[in-house]
Formats: structure tokens, C-alpha cells, sequence
């Protein structure tokens, strides 16, 4: 997938620029950008709820992450908050 706000010679240095790097500097890397995410959602989750806890907003965000199937299926007795 070509993201469409980059041009061609800067994904080439990007993808340059990845294939250089250590394997586990890559794994890093990922580890990372992952929390950073959930922790831009968890923020989002507190702005629209703000009488939500820490612990409601995990729950928020762990039904968020697998959808309401999958989140009842591991957890049904847990409470089915708004993300």
C-alpha cells in the first residue's frame, strides 16, 4: 500500500531506511507505535467518557480493539462500555 500524501522518492528512502534497520529495532519499534496508539484511544476514550475510571476505560478500549463478538466471547461478565 503507497500512502497517497507521500511521494514516491521519500517512501523509497523510508523503505531504504527500513530495510537497514536490525530486526529488533524494527520489533522496538512496533512495541512503540502500538502503546503510543492505545494510548491516543484511551485518551479518546476519557475525553467522550470522562466519569469512566482507568479500568472502564480499558474495558473501553478492549472492546474497542476486538469488537463486541470476540470481547464476550473472552470476557462475558465484564461491562459492555462505550468506547
Amino acid at each position: 500500500m503507497t500512502p497517497s500524501d507521500t511521494t514516491p522518492e521519500a517512501r523509497a528512502v523510508l523503505l531504504d531506511v527500513h530495510r537497514r534497520t536490525d530486526p529488533a529495532e524494527r520489533i522496538l519499534t512496533v512495541f512503540e507505535m502500538t502503546a503510543a496508539a492505545e494510548a491516543i484511544a484511551r485518551a479518546g476514550i476519557m475525553d467522550r467518557h470522562p466519569d469512566y475510571d482507568e479500568a472502564a476505560a480499558e474495558w473501553a478500549l478492549r472492546r474497542q480493539r476486538l469488537g463486541d463478538e470476540l470481547f464476550t466471547a473472552a470476557w462475558p461478565a465484564a461491562p459492555l462500555l462505550d468506547p
